[in-house]
């Protein structure tokens, strides 16, 4: 492109922007930050591809299974893979998935409800705990998405989400990397 004494590069690589997104700092096999899914800002596309953080190109490192929006992420397995919940385009599909860079996604444990907005951490001791959430197909007394109390903790051993303490009040997370 060029003109008024302008002259453009045609080559250079726009980033794209995306609301909801996930991501972490996963350790194997270099340390790299890596961003997955996300609505793709001036369309209706819900990513499934994860790529570098800051990286100066948008060429995918992985691949989700399905795209995903406001979901949740927790680095595990000792900072080699990223755990990605919820947050499934246009469906209530409630799975969880394993990313690693240079390998398929691997199917994780199923959460008990479909949930959107909803936050995620791994502790040292080895859990994953969820946190909130919006309910989608749930609506509370003003028209919008109810907003879930709820945790719930992966049991490692069974790979099964365990229901945990209500909390006080209701919670959803609007951006969340780990």
């Amino acid at each position: 492109m060029s003109g008024q004494g302008l002259n453009c590069d045609d080559n250079i690589a726009t980033p794209v922007f995306r609301a909801g997104i996930v991501g972490g700092l996963l350790l194997e096999p270099d340390p790299t930050p890596i961003i997955c899914g996300g609505k793709l800002i001036g369309t209706d596309e819900v990513s499934s591809t994860c790529i570098r953080a800051g990286g100066e190109s948008e060429e995918p490192i992985a691949h989700m299974s399905i795209g995903r929006k406001f979901a949740a992420s927790a680095v595990v397995n000792n900072g080699a893979s990223l755990l990605i919940a919820g947050g499934a385009d246009n469906t209530t599909d409630t799975s969880t998935e394993y990313i690693s860079i240079g390998s398929l996604s691997r199917p994780g444990p199923d959460l008990p409800v479909y949930l959107e907005r909803l936050c995620m951490v791994h502790l040292s001791n080895g859990t994953t705990v969820v946190i909130g959430g919006t309910i989608v197909g749930t609506f509370n007394s003003h028209g919008f998405f109810a907003t879930s109390k709820a945790t719930y903790s992966l049991d490692q051993g069974s790979s099964e989400w365990i229901a945990g303490p209500e909390l006080l009040l209701p919670r959803m997370c609007l951006h969340h990397v780990e």
